[in-house]
């Protein structure tokens, strides 16, 4: 079941004074409104960052998902790849649908190794 444990970076476990939080709509990531409208009222923002899925937490907000450049970091871990320079490349289109980052392992012009990821998606 889908819950979300996220609004506006705030976590729903915790007490907080959510009528302020909801009317604001900041996204503390880009320190202004959420750029997540809703469909059927663009007046009113998501504000969901995370989501719990499958008895775990998905990050689903974009902004959320980079902060900190903390994905790009962890991707680094799995490249098998020494000696080399990381190369962040965003939104590439695939047979079948696009991915949102790879980071890339580069000796001089030649991939050595690559890790390509994607936000999920609500």
């Amino acid at each position: 079941m889908k819950r979300p444990l996220e609004f506006y970076a705030h976590n729903t476990a915790s007490t907080h004074d959510w009528q302020q939080i909801l009317t604001q709509q900041t996204c503390p990531f880009i320190k202004k409104r959420c750029v997540k409208q809703r469909k059927n009222n663009s007046s009113q923002t998501i504000g969901a960052c995370i989501i719990g899925y499958q008895d775990e937490p998905l990050i689903i907000c974009p902004k959320r998902f980079l902060e900190g450049n903390q994905i790009f970091l962890d991707a680094v871990r799995l490249l098998k790849a020494r000696n080399v320079r990381y190369v962040v490349v965003p939104e590439l289109s695939i047979p079948g649908g696009s991915v949102d980052y790879f980071v890339v392992a580069m000796r001089g012009d030649d991939v050595v190794d690559y890790c390509g990821f994607r936000s999920a998606r609500t």
